[in-house]
């Protein structure tokens, strides 16, 4: 064991001889310790061959990614736009369900047709008779009924069917003339009414009516002289 000032005394030495060395040594060329721990090592080669090809990878990596941005971005021409030849397949539609269908009742309804509604009698002499039947068919899905028939003049009588005509059914109505102290021309007519409507259908006679033929002078003066002589 050594005493205090003696142990001191020795670490002092001790550090003034490492001082020494390292001086000895920067006058040889050699590094110091401190400088040695302060610089980094050096990559080997294939240490820094091996980190360009992960940066060249990672940069090309980003230049396909920016084309692909790109691409998106860019509109889409008409004529570039490939039409496939074959049809496209549309979901099958559900059946319509039908509703039944539901028929009106058909309105009933007689109807009147006549088959000549104007009669020619021609020309005729004062006083002759013309008698004519107008005929007419039922074209309804109703019974057809005459109400009534008036004439225009007391020259006409008319005369219909009392009777109902079923429909498909003909009829007619009859119309007799009387050309009494009737001269020239003549067209009486006749209003029939319906159980159709509240109209009327008219039906005409037409002709002409010549007066009488007088009797000659050379008659007249004969039976005058009879009657003289008598």
């Amino acid at each position: 064991m050594c005493s205090l000032g003696a142990c001191q005394q020795s670490v002092d030495t001790a550090k003034k001889t490492i001082s020494e060395k390292t001086v000895n040594n920067k006058k040889d060329g050699e590094p110091s310790l401190s400088e040695f721990k302060r610089t980094e090592p050096n990559l080997s080669e294939n240490s820094k061959t091996d980190v360009k090809p992960k940066q060249q990878k990672s940069s090309s990596e980003t230049k396909v990614k920016a084309e692909q941005i790109i691409k998106a971005e860019q509109i889409i021409k008409p004529e570039q736009v490939k039409i496939s030849s074959k049809p496209i397949s549309q979901p099958k539609k559900k059946p319509d369900v039908k509703k039944p269908d539901v028929k009106k009742p058909i309105e009933k309804r007689p109807s009147i047709l006549f088959e000549e509604p104007v009669y020619d009698f021609g020309e005729i002499t004062e006083g002759d008779i013309i008698k004519h039947k107008f005929k007419f068919k039922n074209t309804g899905n109703s019974e057809l009924i005459i109400k009534s028939a008036y004439a225009s003049c007391g020259c006409t009588d008319p005369s219909y069917p009392f009777i109902g005509t079923p429909p498909g059914e003909e009829g007619y109505i009859g119309v007799t003339y009387n050309s009494v102290s009737k001269d020239g021309p003549q067209k009486p007519e006749v209003s029939i009414k319906t159980n159709i409507d509240n109209s009327s259908f008219v039906l005409y006679l037409t002709g002409t009516v010549k007066p009488k033929k007088k009797q000659d002078d050379g008659e007249k003066s004969d039976s005058t002289e009879l009657k003289k002589n008598d």
